[in-house]
C-alpha cells in the first residue's frame, strides 16, 4: 500500500514539477525575466502598463494620465495631448477589465511615485463597478506593486492560469525555441494600444472604425449587431456601492491635493444602446466630481445608435473616440441634459 501511495504521488508530482521548470525557463507571460515592451504578453495588460510606467517614468516624468479599461482603445494620448497642451507628458494606465478599485490603486501609485497629476481622464462604464470582482483569471490579475501582493504570490497566480491551459505549454516551448516574434502591442512611451486598433493619425480609420478589421471580422461584427434593433429605454440598476463610493471620494481627494484638471467619461456601448446609466449613480458621480466634469455617453445618442462607430458591439473605435475627445475638451458639457 505504501509503495502504491508513493507511486501515485510521484505520478502526480513529477508532471507538475516539470511544468514549473518549463514555466520558469520559458516565462510564457513575460513576468519573470526583465520587462521588455517589445516582448510583452498582451493579456496581462495591467502588468505591461505598470512595468512600462516604471521603465520610463524617471525620464518622461509623466504628468497627464488616462485611467481606463479596454474602451481606451478608442482614445489616443496623442490626440488628447493636442487638446490639453503641448507641455504635457501623457500616459495610458490601462487594464483590459479595469474597475474602480484598480483605478484607485493606480491613482495612488502614481501619486506615491511623486508624479504630478496635472491632467486626468478616467474612462468608466457599468462594468467598472462589478458586483463580484474577478481576481483569478489572467486578464484580471493585479500587478503586485498595485495590489500589495508578494511577487511570489503573483507568479503562483500566473502559474495557476498557465497550468489550466495545455495549449500554452506547447506555445511557450515553441516561442522559447524558435524565438518570440510577437508584434509590439503598445506604444513604448505613451502605452497607446497598437495592432487591431491601429493609430489615431490614420485619417481613413477616423472615418471608418472597421477599416482595420479583416473582411471576415467585419462581416462577423455586422452580423453580431444586426439583431440589436431598437428596444425600449431602460434604466440600469444602481451599481455604485458604499465601497465604490469610498474609492471615488479617495480619488477625488488626491485630485484636490494635486489640483488636477480631470474629467470622468462614461463611455458608450452599442450592445447596451437602449440602457441608461442609473440616475442615482450619475447624481453621485456629479456630487463627487462636479457635474461639469462628468460626461455621460452611456445613453441613447449618436454614438450608441450607429454601429459604424464600433470595432465590436461593446467597444467604440477611434472614430468615436476622437470625436468624443474633441467634444468634451472644446465645448461645454451637454451630456447631462
Amino acid at each position: 500500500m505504501k509503495r502504491f501511495i508513493v507511486t501515485v504521488l510521484c505520478f502526480c508530482t513529477i508532471p507538475v514539477l516539470l511544468l514549473v521548470v518549463v514555466f520558469c525557463i520559458t516565462d510564457p507571460y513575460r513576468t519573470i525575466h526583465k520587462f521588455n515592451p517589445s516582448n510583452s504578453y498582451d493579456d496581462l495588460r495591467e502588468y505591461v502598463s505598470t512595468e512600462l510606467f516604471l521603465r520610463n517614468n524617471s525620464k518622461q516624468h509623466y504628468n497627464a494620465f488616462i485611467f481606463a479599461n479596454s474602451k481606451a482603445a478608442a482614445i489616443s494620448t496623442y490626440l488628447w495631448k493636442s487638446l490639453i497642451g503641448d507641455n504635457v507628458r501623457p500616459f495610458l494606465f490601462q487594464a483590459w477589465s479595469e474597475d474602480i478599485e484598480g483605478i484607485q490603486q493606480k491613482v495612488d501609485f502614481v501619486n506615491y511615485s511623486g508624479n504630478e497629476l496635472d491632467y486626468v481622464l478616467i474612462l468608466i462604464d457599468p462594468s467598472s463597478f462589478p458586483a463580484v470582482p474577478n481576481r483569478n483569471d489572467l486578464i484580471h490579475l493585479r500587478h503586485p506593486l498595485l495590489s500589495g501582493q508578494s511577487k511570489i504570490g503573483f507568479e503562483i497566480d500566473v502559474f495557476k492560469n498557465y497550468i489550466q491551459k495545455p495549449s500554452q505549454w506547447v506555445r511557450s516551448i515553441l516561442l522559447f525555441v524558435e524565438g518570440d516574434k510577437t508584434p509590439l502591442v503598445c506604444d513604448t512611451i505613451t502605452n497607446d494600444v497598437f495592432g487591431y486598433y491601429a493609430d489615431i493619425w490614420d485619417e481613413e480609420l477616423q472615418q471608418d472604425s472597421l477599416k482595420g478589421c479583416t473582411q471576415i471580422t467585419r462581416e462577423s461584427f455586422i452580423e453580431d449587431v444586426s439583431h440589436l434593433g431598437d428596444a425600449d429605454i431602460e434604466i440600469g440598476e444602481p451599481i455604485i456601492t458604499a465601497y465604490y463610493e469610498s474609492l471615488l471620494r479617495h480619488i477625488k481627494a488626491i485630485f484636490d491635493t494635486q489640483q488636477s484638471q480631470y474629467k470622468i467619461l462614461i463611455m458608450p456601448s452599442y450592445i447596451y444602446k437602449s440602457k441608461l446609466f442609473n440616475v442615482k449613480d450619475l447624481s453621485l458621480l456629479n456630487e463627487i466630481f462636479g457635474e461639469k466634469n462628468v460626461y455621460n455617453y452611456f445613453q441613447k445618442n449618436e454614438y450608441t445608435t450607429d454601429y459604424n462607430y464600433y470595432i465590436d458591439p461593446g467597444h467604440p473605435g477611434l472614430l468615436a473616440g476622437s470625436m468624443i475627445l474633441r467634444e468634451i475638451y472644446n465645448t461645454s458639457n451637454t451630456t447631462q441634459q
